[in-house]
């Protein structure tokens, strides 16, 4: 299983479609995403796409899309941040995770972490203040168990949207296709405040030397 350290990262943009070309992760929306949409939304400003590919590996192993975010959090949530001071700010500073796909053959062996370890080092890497990371998480068991391993917690906000969403009656013989997602967000920092991630990041610096712009 690749490294950090040993993927290259290439931003969407500077990619032809034939480098896209072979990726499958046994999700079709997201692999047409990739191969049709992700550079039209990064061009506009929508989400931005980084493509990981592995040594002697043309065909990319995985990919992830980044937009802004902020989340509000209820007092209890707030508390659990262990802000040391009186914090009047109502939405937390946040990277959403709008997109994240590993190629089908390897999946279950390590590669999802470790773009989540890149997503890490990106929010770190920025001049702008990120506290949060944040997913519309797809709500089935195999998703939801892997954000939770890399630290990612259910938000309260989830049971207001579910109240907004059960006060909507659908139309007769309308069929609710839309799919379940349920809001995440990791906090980057520990309680204390002033010491990043629980879980271990890679250095900016690393992470750039690998990051071809």
């Amino acid at each position: 299983m690749p490294t950090l350290a040993q993927l290259a990262l290439r931003n969407i943009c500077d990619l032809t479609s034939a480098q896209l070309a072979g990726f499958v992760c046994g999700n079709q929306g997201l692999d047409s995403f990739l191969t049709e949409s992700a550079r039209d939304y990064s061009i506009h400003g929508l989400t931005e796409t980084v493509v990981a590919y592995a040594q002697d590996d043309v065909v990319p192993v995985g990919f992830f899309s980044l937009s802004a975010d902020g989340l509000p959090l209820n007092l209890s949530e707030a508390f659990e941040l262990g802000l040391p001071f009186e914090c009047s700010i109502k939405y937390f500073p946040a990277i959403k995770i709008t997109k994240l796909a590993v190629r089908s053959d390897l999946q279950s062996a390590g590669i999802g972490r470790e773009l989540t370890r890149a997503i890490e080092a990106i929010a770190y890497g920025n001049s702008v203040s990120v506290r949060l990371l944040t997913v519309d998480a797809d709500d089935n068991p195999r998703t939801i168990q892997f954000y939770e391993r890399n630290g990612f917690k259910a938000a309260a906000h989830n049971k207001v949207r579910q109240s907004t969403v059960s006060k909507k009656r659908p139309q007769r013989g309308a069929q609710d296709d839309a799919p379940r997602t349920v809001l995440m967000y990791r906090d980057l920092y520990s309680p204390e405040g002033d010491t990043p991630l629980a879980l271990p990041t890679p250095d900016v610096a690393e992470l750039n030397q690998n990051f071809a712009v």
